[in-house]
């Protein structure tokens, strides 16, 4: 069979996944694990290297949601806590949160 035809399953519908080529290097599956360096407390704490960096408190928040694994937020836009949720509805984009609710008065918020 050429590369040009179309292969079909045997109901006749094309075959659209092409399995990978029989000449392709096989990855290592545990390649990333074994790049990884395991460090001690005290080198994180005094020996690695560091770049400061000024964040706002909402931003402090958002970095501890998305470190800890938070499966749902319930938030109640007002003021101070607007930005942060904000930024949380933004991990929800990105996948780190599960759930988010935002609601738009206090009882939505509290049922």
């Amino acid at each position: 069979m050429s590369e040009t035809e179309v292969k079909t399953n045997p109901q006749g519908d094309p075959i659209t996944s092409v399995a990978a080529p029989a000449s392709a290097k096989k990855q290592d599956p545990h390649g990333e694990a074994k790049r990884q360096k395991v460090v001690t407390p005290e080198y994180m704490f005094h020996e690695a290297p560091r770049t400061k960096e000024f964040i706002t408190g909402s931003e402090a928040a958002k970095e501890a949601i998305r470190r800890s694994n938070v499966d749902l937020a319930i938030a109640y836009p007002i003021t101070p806590q607007s930005e942060t949720m904000q930024l949380v509805g933004v991990l929800y984009g990105e996948g780190y949160v599960k759930e988010y609710y935002r609601g738009e008065e206090e009882v939505g918020v509290m049922a």
